[in-house]
């Protein structure tokens, strides 16, 4: 289904997480047992400082109870419902997507396959973020020379699930170049995620959540 930018779905929340960006909100509250539908608070919204929140919601409907419009928020609902058929994506015979495996598992068919792969909470946000960061929850940290590096470190590394790295113009010179991995131990999304220049954040390629 798709995105509502500028929408909020205001009430009926069952749990907030934060989430890097709308589509990993959504990929969070398909893998909720109650979530039906959610919003997130983007970035660019100016109200307060809830940015990066992804609500969890519910009704015994299944549709919000009200619809807003405001912008900073992206609404939508849990693909949950979505997935019986899968009709909008398309699957290639024959066709091998070489590499940047995390996870392999058994399935039945290559419809199960499909399925597994839409409910990962971790397949929607393979790109690093540049301007957050994925606030505590560090394992350890070290000096690298590079966002690349650091997010070769967390994927060298089976505890880490995602990371912050600080860049050369960071503005605290003692921490430039260093490159935090973290885990956490619920949901696997940071517990915290903020603004803030010159830091580029990931999650590891290889984590299982």
């Amino acid at each position: 289904m798709a995105l509502q930018n500028n929408m909020d779905f205001p009430g009926s929340d069952v749990a907030q997480v934060y989430a890097s960006d709308a589509k990993h909100c959504q990929q969070l509250c398909t893998a909720h047992p109650s979530c039906m539908f959610f919003t997130f608070v983007r970035p660019d919204w100016t109200r307060d400082n809830r940015h990066f929140y992804c609500y969890f919601k519910v009704t015994a409907s299944g549709e919000p109870k009200i619809q807003t419009l405001i912008f900073g928020a992206t609404s939508g609902y849990s693909l949950r419902s979505c997935t019986p058929e899968l009709t909008e994506f398309p699957v290639y015979q024959n066709v091998d997507f070489l590499g940047a495996d995390y996870k392999t598992l058994f399935t039945a068919n290559y419809g199960d396959c499909q399925r597994v792969c839409t409910d990962d909470p971790f397949s929607w946000v393979r790109t690093p973020v540049e301007g957050v960061d994925f606030w505590g929850e560090d394992i350890q940290n070290r000096m690298v020379d590079s966002a690349e590096a650091c997010q070769k470190a967390c994927d060298e590394d089976d505890k880490c699930q995602f990371y912050t790295y600080l860049t050369e113009q960071f503005i605290d010179r003692d921490y430039r170049h260093r490159c935090f991995l973290k885990r956490t131990i619920t949901i696997p999304a940071p517990p915290k995620i903020v603004k803030l220049q010159n830091v580029v954040s990931g999650f590891s390629l290889m984590a299982v959540p």
